[in-house]
Order: C-alpha cells, then sequence, then structure tokens
C-alpha cells in the first residue's frame, strides 16, 4: 500500500490554500464516502447490542440516527482533507489503495460520529480564523513593505536629482577655482558637503554619503581616492561591516573650508546613514 497518500503539501497558517480537485471523480468519491458512512453505522449499531448496559438498543430508531449522524461526519472528511492538504480525494479516484484509505477515513468518522462532530467543526473554524488572520498580518506587512519601498525610491530619485542639478548648475566663481586648484568638480563637492556634515563629526561610510548626495558608491569611492592623494581625506578605522570609512584630514578641513555648505549656499540631503 503506497504510504504517502496522505502526505500533504506545504501549509501556509496551519490550513492549506483551498485548490479545485479538477481530476476527482466525485461519483466514486461519493459513493466511498457513502459506503464508510453505511459500514461505520453498522459496525457501531452492532457495538451497541452488545453492549448490556447500552440503552439505545432498545430504541428502534438508533440506526437511522446513527446514520445521520454518520453521514454528517463523513460529510466534513474532505474539509479534513483539505485542512491537511492531502490529495487522497484525487488518489482515490484512480488508485486503488487510496479508495481503501478513504473508505477507512470514512468509517472512522462514522463510527466515531458523535465525537467527530462535536470537535472537528469547532477545529476546522478555528483553522479558518487562524489562516484569515495571518492572510490579514502578512498582507498589512506587504503593504507596510511596499510603503517603504516606495519612499525610498522617492528619496534615491530626489537625490540624484538634486546631483544631476548639480552638475548642471554654475558654481560661485571663488568655488569654481578652489574645486578646479584641487582637481574636482560639482560632484566631489557634494562628497566634500557630505563629509563637513555636522551629524557626523567622526566620519562617513562610502554608502552613507552615496545616499546624502545622491551619486553613486562607485563615484563617491573614486572622489574619496582621489582626495586621498591630495591629503584632503583619510581612511577611518570604522566597522568594517559597513565598508570603507573616510574623514577630513586637518589640512583637508582648512584647505577646503569655504566648500562647507553654509559656505555656498548649497545643502546636500541628510539620509541619516552615517
Amino acid at each position: 500500500m503506497d504510504t504517502n497518500l496522505l502526505a500533504t503539501n506545504s501549509v501556509v497558517g496551519g490550513a492549506a490554500a483551498l485548490e479545485p480537485h479538477a481530476n476527482v471523480n466525485w461519483g466514486c468519491v461519493i459513493g466511498l464516502m457513502l459506503l464508510g458512512a453505511f459500514i461505520g453505522t453498522l459496525a457501531l449499531w452492532c457495538y451497541q447490542l452488545t453492549v448490556p448496559s447500552s440503552t439505545d438498543k432498545k430504541d428502534p430508531w438508533i440506526f437511522l440516527k446513527n446514520f445521520g449522524m454518520g453521514l454528517g461526519a463523513v460529510a466534513l472528511v474532505p474539509a479534513v482533507l483539505q485542512t491537511i492538504s492531502s490529495n487522497l480525494l484525487t488518489q482515490a479516484s484512480t488508485n486503488v489503495d487510496a479508495r481503501f484509505i478513504l473508505v477507512s477515513f470514512c468509517v472512522a468518522a462514522a463510527y466515531a460520529s458523535r465525537r467527530f462532530l462535536a470537535v472537528v467543526p469547532e477545529k476546522i473554524l478555528d483553522s479558518l480564523k487562524t489562516t484569515a488572520e495571518d492572510a490579514s498580518q502578512a498582507k498589512a506587512k506587504a503593504e507596510a513593505a511596499q510603503s517603504q519601498t516606495a519612499k525610498l525610491t522617492e528619496v534615491v530619485a530626489n537625490k540624484t536629482a538634486s546631483a544631476s542639478a548639480m552638475s548642471q548648475t554654475a558654481v560661485a566663481p571663488a568655488i569654481q577655482t578652489i574645486l578646479q586648484a584641487n582637481g574636482y568638480d560639482t560632484n566631489c563637492l557634494l562628497v566634500i558637503q557630505a563629509l563637513f556634515d555636522s551629524q557626523y563629526p567622526a566620519a562617513r561610510t562610502v554608502a552613507g554619503m552615496a545616499m546624502d548626495t545622491g551619486l553613486t558608491t562607485d563615484q563617491v569611492s573614486k572622489w574619496a581616492r582621489r582626495m586621498e592623494l591630495n591629503g584632503d581625506v583619510e581612511p577611518y578605522a570604522g566597522d568594517p561591516t559597513r565598508g570603507t570609512w573616510w574623514r577630513l584630514t586637518d589640512s583637508g578641513k582648512t584647505k577646503l573650508a569655504a566648500l562647507q555648505p553654509q559656505s555656498t549656499g548649497i545643502q546636500v540631503f541628510r539620509s541619516n546613514i552615517q
């Protein structure tokens, strides 16, 4: 007998997603379920007849009552199988082993119909409630992540636009003179102003300066190395997991003091990323 007939697929939030059983032979499946309900009811009735103290055997309608509860219990079997994400219904349409397992499942449900009907519906409803709550939480997290991504995209777009506009804007002649004398351009001016940011007195990371200036990390790294050759900046022993850190040297602060934001009137964005 195939031991994988009750194998389950991945389950999210304790219950399986509802999927159509397009390949199920429902005539065969319903017939097997009715057979299981009848056998389970018959077994329960025979058991009740053998119990000396049972009052049920004196009831002439006991078999029909048991059969009614058995049908109700068996009707819940597909819901139970769906909850555990079993493909038993599909397998039972063509697989003989699966048919015996389905009948056995229905016999057990019909035989224990009173307890089955008292417990299983509540469990199914709890499972559906949990699934709905998990889906709601997942949707809320997805919306929050989407909103955060949109905000970050907007910030990056604004900073990139600012950097582009900066490169096309005429800089004061005095500032331009200082830049040209040191082999720098307006992009480097943005890096210099990010290094002068008083919010980060110790040093800046390449990623932080890129976020503030709208430049790429490669552009920031290029100008940082160029400024290092001129003695204007130096590496700083910061957190190595965040890449290379840079800070202005004392001579660089003196030489480039006129390029601070308050001196040029040009202010870079702040990303709150050091």
